[in-house]
């Protein structure tokens, strides 16, 4: 659920963001609590990415070997 609520945070930000009328120095803000967003998310994507790799190996593997009847 982290990933879901970076991901939606990142999206107030860039709506924030859009505001013509915000000032140079809340932009920087903003833009820096993005990249720590975006650094986050990215971390998340990276390890779910890994846990799927492992659990289509275990399931490749599972699928190589002969089901014998024993649990």
């Amino acid at each position: 659920m982290e990933f879901e609520k970076n991901l939606t945070e990142l999206e107030k930000i860039v709506q924030k963001m859009q505001d013509k009328n915000i000032s140079l120095n809340d932009g920087i803000v903003l833009y820096e609590k993005g990249i720590v967003l975006t650094r986050k998310a990215l971390d998340d994507l990276s390890s779910s990415r890994g846990k799927i790799v492992l659990l289509k190996h275990e399931m490749d593997k599972l699928i190589e070997e002969p089901y014998n009847g024993e649990v």
